[in-house]
């Protein structure tokens, strides 16, 4: 799924898709496998997020981020799945997703991941 932002003179402002995907059991962190079967997982996919530099510093970014992480939570009480990945273009990106404490996957430092549970706490706010 892609969304696209419009500012109001109908630039583009902002933009996310995201995807469905599989992640191999080994290349997640022990605590989130260790009660996985032990195959290709299901996953949702963060697959792009960007803000146009008109647009930047104004918390469009995480505006953004809210949307498609809201939407693979409802997606997911259809479709299980067991983490959202994103993949970080640099250094900035990544802090940028690591305020909203999503974490780095063992070993590729700039692939990051949410379990489902810690989404789920995330948009319940528990």
């Amino acid at each position: 799924m892609t969304c696209v932002l419009l500012d109001e003179s109908g630039c583009i402002a902002g933009f996310y898709s995201f995807a469905t995907g599989q992640i191999d059991f080994g290349d997640l962190p022990p605590d989130l496998a260790k009660k996985l079967p032990r195959r290709n997982l299901p996953i949702a996919i963060l697959a792009w997020l960007g803000v146009s530099s008109n647009h930047q510093g104004h918390g469009l970014g995480t505006r953004l981020l809210a949307q498609p992480l809201s939407d693979c939570y409802v997606a997911g009480r259809t479709f299980a799945f067991i983490a959202v990945i994103i993949d970080c273009l640099n250094q900035d990106a990544k802090r940028f997703y690591q305020l909203w404490d999503i974490e780095e996957l063992p070993g590729n430092p700039f692939r990051l991941y949410l379990s489902a549970k810690a989404l789920e706490k995330m948009i319940r706010g528990r």
